[in-house]
């Protein structure tokens, strides 16, 4: 399915003359129970893609063409939660089952069990089925017998044997989890058909998973040069911490191989454990110039696995903070980040130092008893460090980097709203060379030489359901034009059942401008940790790797984007390594997209 350059539907409310946000169709991302939503260049092409993560749904994977068109890519690229049979995860479809075989799918249902489904249609079939879970009930039997039984681990079989036009519903708890699945003989495995889309087996033994992601982690783990994706998945509401369960749920690394994506977890010493695991966000951590996850985990403080650079981790000390969001940020410009945390009604900064993180400041928050949704950051005062917008529905917090220290600035002072924020992202919309804010649902915030001032363009309208409690945003520059294009989604809650997207392409009035993609060491392609300032005869601009990576939960918006005003010529560009060498270029044209390699100083 691809998503064209549509205008499409109501334009969004600005003001007459304003800058034009026209609308795509975002039907291909509008998916059930949307959880995640952001940026990444998953196939190395040099266009910026987009992608949702879905809980045990669908989850989608729109590769863009640099022309301002998606198109779905998650199955080619290998993507689906079981790679041999795309569409299993699609429990709000059910397959054709009119040409004889035996199918097998799973459907859609919030409570009390999920259902599976086995049916026979024309021809007879036997085999057994390996659910991982305890509470397993047969709901229906048809034309065969069914029995099951509990094997030594806890997990349950079930033993069918169908005639022809015979069928099985039954319900199990937690339906992402494994099924191993035998077919006897003499049923032949092209007969065997899985999920919504009736894929055929090419064996009688398999294993279907349902996976219930939450965040990805594009970035290339095994130095070959290639994006590789870290996914975490959750905790099985909560009954992850059962010790039947604890060790049953693994999160995901998929490494780029020929033809997509392969598997790698089981060697790659990532360790889910009893995690609910909510986002991820890939920094070295450590300072070994290889990249590192920092999982967080839901009511609990976050795990970190530090990784090899060959596509290896292994689990070390991580902040002891239980937080609602974390970002890794490079307070004092050393290039090793620290991890800001939203804690309650505190934001904190631990550092690490040897390998032990050490809470470094504690500031408080104007949230009040509400969860920081999301910490959105740009060099908002144009200083040369990272500063940190926290957006929070009772109450948002602007938090200035001064000397390596966060300092408190109230956003009414600043000409922001004070609250009923849930998603935020510093943007330099117009390219004239000031770091604006792009604040979910209020809209844009033009930059100021006080502050902001509110410009009425881009207006997240209210939702049909009720009020908005949920956001998500990020602007890519989908189009290469120069004018970064805003994607949105927003809900009444993060769990609920359907969240509003929107895409926007750009069309307004712009300065002259760059982008910049880093390609870092082997070890860490993607550059993570390095910076770029840039000066034209306006003056400096800074810019760091990852720092427009706005999606909640994930990584992997890596491009730099810098607003040049009415300056078209760069006098200096300095790109400073995540390993402290620099390389420094001189007299560049702007409007356009600069790619620069690492290069080893000898």
């Amino acid at each position: 399915m691809a998503a064209a350059l549509l205008v499409a539907g109501q334009a969004p409310t600005e003001k007459a003359g304003a800058a034009r946000f026209a609308p795509i169709d975002a039907a291909a991302l509008q998916g059930f129970k949307l959880f995640d939503l952001g940026v990444a260049d998953a196939n190395d092409d040099g266009h910026l893609d987009v992608f949702t993560t879905n809980h045990k749904y669908d989850s989608r994977l729109l590769l863009g063409d640099g022309a301002g068109g998606l198109s779905e890519s998650l199955v080619p690229l290998g993507l689906s939660p079981t790679q041999a049979f795309p569409g299993y995860e699609a429990l709000l479809r059910e397959p054709v089952t009119s040409a004889p075989g035996l199918y097998l799918f799973a459907t859609d249902r919030d409570a009390p069990r999920d259902p599976f489904h086995i049916r026979a249609t024309s021809v007879p079939a036997a085999g057994n089925l390996i659910f991982e879970a305890r509470d397993l009930h047969f709901e229906s039997v048809t034309g065969g017998v069914a029995s099951t039984k509990i094997l030594p681990d806890g997990s349950s079989q079930v033993a069918f044997d169908l005639d022809a036009g015979g069928s099985i519903d039954l319900s199990v708890e937690h339906i992402d989890l494994p099924v191993t699945v035998h077919v006897d003989a003499p049923t032949d495995p092209a007969q065997v058909h899985v999920g919504a889309d009736a894929v055929s087996a090419t064996s009688r033994d398999f294993v279907l998973s349902l996976r219930d992601r939450h965040g990805f982690g594009f970035a290339d783990y095994d130095a070959d040069g290639l994006t590789d994706l870290f996914i975490t998945t959750g905790g099985l509401g909560g009954e992850i911490l059962d010790p039947f369960f604890t060790g049953r749920q693994a999160d995901e690394l998929l490494l780029t191989r020929p033809g997509g994506y392969a598997t790698a977890t089981a060697q790659s010493g990532l360790l889910k454990g009893a995690c609910r695991g909510r986002g991820v966000n890939v920094a070295d951590f450590n300072g070994d110039g290889g990249l590192d996850l920092l999982e967080a985990c839901d009511l609990a403080p976050p795990q970190l696995y530090s990784g090899n650079g060959h596509g290896a981790f292994t689990q070390t000390s991580a902040p002891q903070a239980v937080a609602d969001t974390y970002r890794a940020v490079d307070l004092l410009g050393d290039r090793r980040p620290e991890v800001v945390a939203a804690v309650g009604d505190q934001v904190q900064v631990w550092r690490n130092s040897d390998g032990a993180w050490a809470l470094a400041q504690q500031v408080r928050s104007l949230n009040a008893e509400t969860p920081v949704q999301h910490l959105a950051l740009g060099d908002y005062d144009n200083d040369g460090d990272l500063d940190v917008f926290a957006a929070a529905g009772g109450g948002n917090t602007m938090l200035i980097d001064v000397n390596g220290k966060l300092r408190r600035r109230t956003p009414q002072k600043l000409g922001l709203p004070t609250q009923g924020t849930f998603a935020a992202s510093f943007v330099d919309y117009d390219n004239d060379g000031d770091l604006d804010l792009d604040l979910l649902p209020q809209g844009l915030f033009e930059a100021t030489s006080r502050g902001f001032h509110r410009t009425g363009r881009l207006g997240y309208g209210p939702l049909a359901g009720g009020r908005i409690g949920y956001g998500a945003t990020s602007w890519p520059d989908l189009n290469e034009d120069g004018r970064r294009d805003p994607i949105s989604a927003r809900g009444r809650g993060e769990f609920s059942a359907e969240q509003l997207v929107d895409l926007r392409i750009n069309h307004g009035r712009s300065g002259h401008w760059l982008e910049v993609d880093l390609t870092g060491p082997a070890a860490n392609a993607q550059a993570i940790g390095a910076s770029v300032r840039v000066r034209t005869a306006a003056g400096w601009t800074y810019g760091w790797v990852g720092q427009s990576d706005d999606s909640r939960y994930s990584s992997g918006h890596y491009r730099l984007y810098f607003g040049l005003g009415k300056e078209r010529r760069i006098e200096k560009l300095q790109v400073t390594w995540p390993d402290g060498s620099t390389r420094t270029l001189r007299g560049l044209r702007g409007d356009r997209i600069k790619r620069i390699a690492y290069a080893r100083v000898r």
